[in-house]
């Protein structure tokens, strides 16, 4: 399930964690869909920018895609089935 809220409702929510004694920056995440936005853009941040804070950068690998993509080349068990019939030939 994913939630949209206005910037509004955003400042809202960021207030009530306050009083329940969460820091909000915790909870809110700068994703780059957040980061591409057209305003911040606009303003003439960037990467450099988002360094500049101490942000660092993330890449994520879909497990479910690499599991499939290493089956496909053959990955561990290809390796292990193969020298298994080398060891059993000897």
């Amino acid at each position: 399930v994913s939630w949209t809220f206005t910037a509004d409702q955003k400042k809202e929510i960021a207030k009530a964690l306050i009083k329940e004694g969460v820091n909000p920056w915790n909870v809110f995440k700068l994703g780059s869909t957040e980061l591409n936005d057209k305003e911040i853009i606009g303003i003439g941040w960037n990467e450099d920018t988002f360094k500049y804070f101490g942000g660092e950068t993330s890449t994520r690998t879909n497990y479910k895609w690499a599991k499939r993509s290493k089956a496909k080349k053959g990955g561990k068990n290809g390796k292990i089935k193969k020298d298994t019939e080398k060891s059993q030939a000897s």
